[in-house]
């Protein structure tokens, strides 16, 4: 695994960091590609203020989805991780679910500006993982009155770049990057505009609560079952623990 070494200087380190990874999407694909990205020095402001930058840079490139995707996530590492990009591993998406859905800027959703209003959001980050586990094959309702299982949200994140104007269709998509192997499940969460811009990104972490004792529980086996074919490390614990 090749490891790129920042300087502190977030446009210097912009200009070289930048070419390099242009380079390398375009000979590698998403399967095979698995980079560490480094930054030596840069402070909160300057993690932060390079991100911005990196994102940007990648975006006007117009080098493939795969480069946008990587800048995604060194820009999501720098609003989450304390602004530290250090050994922050930017792996493929081959271990992951990823359910994207459609949904248009209402006029009673928009602020005077005429822009999503902020706090909306939140709504499409539940339509998001609704539909995504309505595409699994398990909804909500099913899962509350059949399973008497329900997840509360305990914690969210949200980060906004662009504006999401009056009556443009939003593509809200929805990744589960980690298999829930506990009582927690967190969703990651993008809205991009019909441009193909990313306008909002954030995180949900939810728990899996029992109705009947409103405890906290392991994630139950009905649910973990309809994402195994999605995780093929956990499909094949799973595997080896039913044939012990």
């Amino acid at each position: 695994m090749k490891v790129l070494a920042v300087g502190s200087s977030p446009v210097g380190s912009l200009q070289s960091a930048g070419s390099c990874l242009v380079k390398v999407c375009y000979i590698c694909s998403v399967t095979d590609f698995g980079e560490a990205f480094c930054a030596r020095g840069a402070g909160r402001s300057k993690g932060r203020t390079f991100a911005a930058l990196f994102f940007d840079f990648i975006e006007r490139q117009g080098v493939g989805q795969f480069c946008i995707e990587l800048s995604k996530r060194l820009f999501d590492c720098a609003l989450t991780a304390d602004c530290q990009l250090a050994n922050c591993q930017l792996k493929a998406d081959s271990h992951m679910y990823i359910h994207e859905y459609k949904e248009r800027v209402r006029y009673g959703q928009t602020d005077q500006m005429g822009y999503l209003y902020y706090g909306r959001y939140a709504d499409f980050y539940e339509i998001g993982r609704v539909e995504m586990l309505r595409a699994l094959g398990l909804t909500y309702k099913e899962m509350e009155e059949e399973h008497r299982v329900m997840l509360p949200v305990a914690s969210m994140e949200s980060r906004y770049i662009r504006p999401a104007k009056y009556d443009e269709l939003l593509t809200v998509r929805t990744t589960l990057r980690e298999f829930p192997h506990d009582q927690h499940m967190t969703f990651h969460v993008e809205v991009f505009n019909e441009k193909g811009k990313l306008c909002n990104g954030g995180r949900v972490r939810l728990v899996f609560v029992d109705m009947n004792t409103m405890r906290s529980m392991p994630a139950p086996e009905f649910f973990t079952r309809l994402l195994l074919p999605y995780f093929p490390e956990a499909a094949a614990k799973t595997a080896l623990t039913t044939k012990v």
